[in-house]
Order: C-alpha cells, then sequence, then structure tokens
C-alpha cells in the first residue's frame, strides 16, 4: 500500500449447472462474462480503483526519479512504462489516461481507530457458534483489520467482525469499489465486501457479493454474486475467480436504473451475470463481514486477517483502459509450433485476456513468436499465462534480427513459482520467440493469454 503523504491520503461460466456450494440452490441461466473474460487493466491506474486521478498521481509521486525499478513490483507500479525508472515517461502516460472524477464517499482508513460517522460495528451472533465483536475490528497502519479467531466468547466458539453503512451512507445507482487482500492464502474464514438493499430497513434481496471468499480445505477462490428476488425465492448468478485472495486487488460493482450489476476486478469488467434489472432498484447499506467459515471450520484451522485499504463510491464505472505503453508486440504477426482449434497465435497479443494462444497438444517444447516489424530498441516483457495460479510454466525468451540465428536473453527454464512473469532485458531485435519447456501441472498445454513486448 502506498504510505501516507501530506494530504493524509493512503497508497494505496458460469456453467450452467444445478448447485452453488454457497447455499445448494438452484442456479438459473448463464453469466455472460467471467472472471477469466477482462481487459487488461490500465497501468497508470496504480491503485486499482478503475480511476486515474489524484490518488494515482500521489503514488506516482512518491516513487519519483526511482532507480532500478525489478520485475516483482516495478516500483510499486509507479514505473508504468516499464524502462526500469520513474521519469517523465510515466507521467506522461499518466497524463494521457487522466481522469478529473473523484469519489463522491470513501473511507482511506488513514486514522487510528474506525470513523463512527461512516460505519457502525456490530457485537452480535454470527450463527449458532459464532459471535461478531468490536475486539475483532480495528484501524491501524492505514489498514482496516477484520480478525477472525478461535475462542470462547459469550458461549461461543469462534469470533470474526461485521462493520456496516446502514442509517450513514446508502448509495443508490453507483460504482462501488474496494481494494482487500487476506494476510495469508487458503485460509478457513468466510470474508466478504458485499451490500443488501436498504431504505431505512433491510431489503433483502437484493444482494451484491462484490468479492465473497469461503475458506476451507484446498485452494478456495473468491467470487461476485447477484441475487434477487425471483417470486419469493432468492436466486443468484456471478462468477467465480481463479485470483491469488492474500494479494492487493480491487473489487467493485457497478449499477443503474437501465442496467442489471456489473463487477469489476483491478478497474475492468470481470463479471455481468445475466440477472433482472428490476432485483436492484434500491439503496444499498455497504458491508465489510469476516468469520471463520461455518462450513467448513474445524479447531486449529488457519484464520487470516482480513485486510482493506479503502472503500470509495464514484458516480459513474471506470472507463475503458488505453493500450500499454512502449508495447510494441500488439497486432503483429505471431506464429507457433502448434495450434490449438479455436485458441490462435495472434490471440496471445490482441491485447485482451479473454483470448489466448494454446499448443494443439499437452507435449513440449511448445513455442510462440512474434515479428515486430523491424528492429526494435527492447526493454523487457511481460506473460499473463493461462492458469497461472495453480502452475508455473517453464521457459526461455531468445530474439532475433534475421528469424534465423536467435540469442537467449531471458532463461527461466527452472521456473516453479506459480503466477504471471515479468522479464527484463536491453537488446535490440525483431523477432521474439517464447519456448515452453514444461509446466508444473504434468501435460497441460503451453498457454498464454497475452505476452507484452516493451520497447521502442
Amino acid at each position: 500500500m502506498l504510505r501516507r503523504i501530506s494530504l493524509n491520503i493512503n497508497r494505496e461460466m458460469m456453467k450452467n449447472t444445478a448447485f452453488d456450494s454457497k447455499y445448494g440452490f438452484l442456479w438459473l441461466g448463464w453469466a455472460m462474462f467471467c472472471f477469466s473474460c477482462f481487459a487488461l487493466p490500465n497501468p497508470a491506474d496504480l491503485d486499482g480503483d478503475g480511476y486515474v486521478n489524484m490518488f494515482d498521481l500521489y503514488r506516482l509521486a512518491e516513487q519519483w526519479l526511482a532507480q532500478d525499478c525489478a520485475s516483482w513490483n516495478w516500483c510499486d507500479g509507479a514505473d508504468i512504462d516499464r524502462s526500469g525508472r520513474v521519469d517523465l515517461g510515466d507521467f506522461s502516460y499518466l497524463a494521457q489516461s487522466w481522469s478529473a472524477e473523484l469519489p463522491v464517499w470513501s473511507d482511506e482508513f488513514s486514522g487510528e481507530s474506525l470513523d463512527a460517522n461512516k460505519w457502525t460495528v456490530y457485537n452480535k451472533a454470527d450463527g449458532a457458534d459464532c459471535w461478531y465483536t468490536p475486539g475483532n475490528v480495528e484501524v491501524s497502519d492505514g489498514i482496516l483489520k477484520i480478525y477472525s479467531c478461535e475462542e470462547l466468547y459469550k458461549g461461543r466458539s469462534w469470533t470474526g467482525g461485521y462493520i456496516d453503512t446502514a442509517g450513514k451512507y446508502n448509495p443508490q445507482y453507483k460504482y462501488l469499489v474496494a481494494r482487500l487482500r487476506h494476510s495469508f492464502a487458503n485460509s478457513y474464514i468466510w470474508a466478504t465486501w458485499w451490500t443488501v438493499g436498504w431504505d431505512g430497513a433491510l431489503i433483502w434481496p437484493p444482494e451484491f457479493d462484490i468479492c465473497e471468499f469461503q475458506g476451507g480445505a484446498g485452494s478456495r477462490n473468491p467470487g461476485q454474486w447477484y441475487h434477487w428476488n425471483n417470486e419469493g425465492k432468492d436466486t443468484w448468478l456471478g462468477c467465480a475467480a481463479e485470483i491469488d485472495e492474500s494479494q492487493w486487488h480491487t473489487y467493485g460493482v457497478y449499477w443503474n436504473a437501465a442496467a442489471a450489476p456489473v463487477f469489476y476486478v483491478d478497474g475492468v469488467l470481470s463479471c455481468a451475470p445475466a440477472g433482472p434489472v428490476s432485483g436492484a432498484l434500491y439503496p444499498m447499506k455497504l458491508k465489510l463481514t469476516s468469520s471463520p467459515s461455518s462450513q467448513t471450520r474445524v479447531p486449529g484451522c488457519p484464520l487470516a486477517v482480513f485486510e482493506v485499504d479503502y472503500v470509495r463510491v464514484y458516480d459513474n464505472p471506470p472507463p475503458l483502459p488505453p493500450s500499454p505503453p512502449g508495447v510494441v508486440s500488439q497486432f503483429k504477426t505471431a506464429t507457433a509450433s502448434s495450434v490449438q482449434s479455436g485458441n490462435e497465435a495472434a490471440y496471445a497479443n490482441d491485447g485482451s485476456l479473454s483470448t489466448r494462444w494454446a499448443a494443439a497438444d499437452g507435449t513440449y517444447p511448445q513455442w510462440w513468436k512474434v515479428d515486430l516489424g523491424a528492429n526494435c530498441r527492447l526493454s523487457g516483457s511481460d506473460i499473463n499465462w493461462y492458469n497461472s495460479s495453480t502452475r508455473a510454466y517453464k521457459y526461455r525468451i531468445e530474439v532475433s534480427t534475421d528469424d534465423i540465428h536467435y540469442t537467449t536473453i531471458s532463461d527461466r527454464t527452472e521456473n516453479t513459482t506459480y503466477g504471471d512473469t515479468s522479464d527484463i532485458f536491453t537488446v535490440s531485435a525483431r523477432f521474439v520467440r517464447v519456448t515452453i519447456t514444461g509446466c508444473t501441472s504434468g501435460s497441460a498445454y503451453a498457454s498464454i493469454y497475452e505476452m507484452r513486448v516493451y520497447g521502442n
């Protein structure tokens, strides 16, 4: 997160299936979009709320003239053009993406206690064997923290925390966004950033689960869900995510009188459930809750802390992000060693994370190559791998000026770390080839959502 600054602002498919693991009720219809199907975030949106505004300018200023920015975080994201330093190139791109829109309501959690003018902290039962206690809600170091504990309290064996804005702030037809994470992954908490209807009293449904995580054994992921009243029955649609809940991400929702709610991750559209407009025509109260999951908790299970950097409300949804700065590979001619039908080579540099290249089978090595059209001075690359949260791809990057003689500029053939990858290099070349030599997930097909090569 951002360190505090002088103005006291912190830095910071659905498949048609019969049952939902949340309650066991029937899902109806299909979601229009899913978590894997969104465009690349705007790299100038440094805090991920979907807008490039003063919050991002402050973050850039904190890193101004930083040198030796590395691929693991690019100087807290301020090295927008991936040049290895924070300078006028980054400021120029931020300026081109500038939005004048500011939040109409926000809590940056910059004090040492929760703002009682904005939130109510609850002291009440949570199910049969858990209690929401004010002692589990804390604000420190610019972060809201909600603890889940295994402890005896008021005759219960477990405790959690719950805050909301009922009667204090109840927005209608807005964009709601929060930046959050868990203190570690794969815990047994049930942590949710969500809303329910409120007009002086509870109206339920509707319910927008902007980010809901139900922990338990194995690998679990957050989800985004829209609940509405279907002839007296709670009905919902939404999307599950392949995302690491222990990393900072923003999760948002937008709805209005003419459109049902749609969800966002890191400022870009992530999920558009095909639910009715009529189910969401209400003001909402904002809610943040976390407690040991009643579905999975067992004595001694690991319980993470639910951490929230900010909550913001905007009048409008985020604008579409522009093309990334300094990318020389987008839409250039691409070829591959083999192609799975429907996942063509051109999809790995079309600027979208809704398409991908995939090899024809699970054999290795496989390669993907882009022709930049002319020799370019290259500075690095980013690769968004398919299913990167559950596997690591082993690869090397090679370049050539004539498509005959290739030189290796990055060798990660021993890579065992899950996630997308970034590489820094300085070289002149026309052809860039990534050769995938293996994968930690057995015979999984080599597959890339997007490879971006930077240079000029």
